[in-house]
């Protein structure tokens, strides 16, 4: 027992020691901040709380005030000086949650204080009680703890456990979610950049794509909210070329986006900056001949990557992800899925990233959904029991919370076609069985109107009286267009998720 009591307080002895290594913070910090800053919650505190609050899944749900944002956007601030990746914050603000609510409290368990609970071991009162000198010292020994930076692959909950050295590590990954939810939405603004948004005005467009072997294939574009075309009869494509949309550049304009398959010479991806007219990616040489295009930011740098899935019944299904900003893969071979798995691409867990996320039809034991955070590698759902085998999966903010739901667009010729929503952060059905649309409509999801929520978009192939657009807002709920006449037979909407 002396033994253990010797060599408990020789590694006290050496935690302090290594706090104490800490520049002192300055004058300004001296004293106990309980917001963490002088001035106390600013008005960007409050809408900050009211805006991520409702998005927080664990012990902060609807309890993320002003003052604990003040407290966040101190730790982001630290995390920022230092150079460091927003990935230490998501880690430094998943620890204050669960040690302190995020708060910079004056008690705890026996000498612990402040927004990570240190002990006497980790330096002075003072010192503890400040959040720039409290943050730093946490940063320390992470760094110290996990050199080579080898913390950014370790999960978040793990590292936060080998820092703080708790009786209950199991609460750390619990709260991880919410603590890159926060770090997400103080690191980078809501800007509010829409995937399909081809002249910049913050709603999502009307976009088709007019696959022509002969006369060469174009893009189309309409805008809903000011009316009008954007874009008509752009020449850009192949006429075996597979559109998406999103900005795969950063500057606020949906590009012009395709994948190319080609068993022969090699699948490619072709990205064209419409706004700009200049190339981004031409024929780039990236993908399989079977590769499903996932496009979504799946490193949270607020920029739109062109992911893939690849159906693999033998070896696994995996996920691909490359970056066209930074040339770079991202994703390569991970292995998540099934062979006859729908991917449907959106970020599940409002954390900025985009998750892997899969919709497993089954006639017999029931329709599934497996959506993975593959950064901090957590379930975000494991297999939920949720939708019909034939059903069309979609993703989209629905409620606009920054969080994508689970949707699914059920064909239906005999008693009506119909919209259902899963509310991935409430974890409860939001839309059940609403009618809208026909049998043979393709589902086009996107925020039309521009109003941060994802509305319910119907392209409606007609050959003989003309293709037409509908679209219902889901917030509030209402019909805003109904067979509007534009478009080709044979025209493909660029934010359909329909897999062909």
């Amino acid at each position: 027992m002396k033994l253990a009591r010797s060599v408990a307080l020789l590694a006290g002895a050496f935690v302090a020691a290594a706090a104490s290594a800490v520049a002192v913070p300055s004058a300004a910090h001296a004293a106990v901040v309980p917001d963490c800053v002088a001035s106390g919650p600013t008005s960007a505190d409050s809408a900050l709380a009211a805006r991520v609050s409702p998005i927080l899944t664990a012990k902060l749900r609807n309890a993320f005030n002003a003052s604990k944002a003040s407290c966040s956007r101190e730790i982001v601030r630290v995390v920022k000086t230092r150079n460091l990746p927003q990935r230490a914050a998501t880690i430094a603000i998943t620890t204050a949650i669960v040690e302190s609510s995020i708060q910079n409290i004056t008690h705890g368990d026996r000498d612990s204080v402040g927004l990570y609970q240190q002990r006497a071991s980790w330096g002075s009162e003072a010192n503890r009680l400040n959040p720039v000198w409290s943050t730093n010292a946490f940063l320390d020994k992470m760094l110290r703890v996990y050199p080579n930076n080898s913390w950014l692959s370790a999960p978040v909950g793990e590292v936060a456990q080998a820092v703080q050295v708790s009786a209950f590590p199991e609460r750390y990954p619990e709260e991880a979610g919410d603590g890159a939810r926060i770090a997400q939405s103080l690191w980078t603004p809501d800007t509010g950049k829409i995937g399909a948004d081809y002249d910049g005005d913050g709603a999502a467009d009307m976009a088709l794509y007019r696959p022509n072997a002969t006369t060469g294939s174009t893009w189309w574009v309409n805008s809903y909210k000011k009316g009008g075309q954007i874009l008509s009869d752009h020449s850009y494509g192949g006429a075996e070329d597979i559109p998406v949309s999103g900005d795969f550049n950063g500057d606020g304009y949906a590009d012009l986006a395709l994948f190319r398959r080609d068993c022969a010479a090699g699948s490619s991806i072709w990205i064209k900056d419409q706004h700009n007219n200049s190339q981004l990616a031409a024929g780039l040489k990236w993908g399989g001949c079977k590769d499903i295009p996932v496009p979504a930011d799946y490193d949270g740098d607020g920029t739109t990557d062109f992911g893939t899935y690849r159906r693999d019944c033998t070896n696994g299904s995996s996920w691909w992800a490359y970056s066209v900003s930074k040339e770079s893969q991202i994703l390569g071979d991970h292995r998540y899925g099934g062979c006859t798995d729908i991917p449907v691409p959106g970020d599940y867990d409002g954390d900025g990233a985009g998750d892997l996320a899969l919709f497993r039809p089954d006639c017999t034991n029931g329709s599934s959904w497996y959506v993975k955070d593959y950064r901090n590698d957590q379930d975000i759902f494991g297999g939920l029991k949720w939708g019909g085998c034939n059903d069309l999966p979609v993703g989209g903010d629905f409620d606009g919370d920054r969080a994508s739901d689970l949707g699914l667009y059920r064909q239906d010729c005999t008693s009506g076609s119909s919209w259902w929503v899963y509310n991935s952060a409430d974890r409860k059905q939001t839309i059940g069985g609403l009618k809208v649309g026909g049998c043979a409509d393709i589902p086009a999801p996107a925020d039309y109107d521009g109003d941060r929520a994802t509305d319910l978009g119907l392209y409606r192939k007609d050959c003989g009286t003309g293709s037409s657009w509908s679209i219902y807002s889901s917030t509030p709920a209402r019909l805003i267009l109904s067979g509007h006449k534009w478009g080709g037979c044979n025209d493909i909407p660029a934010t359909s998720t329909k897999i062909s």
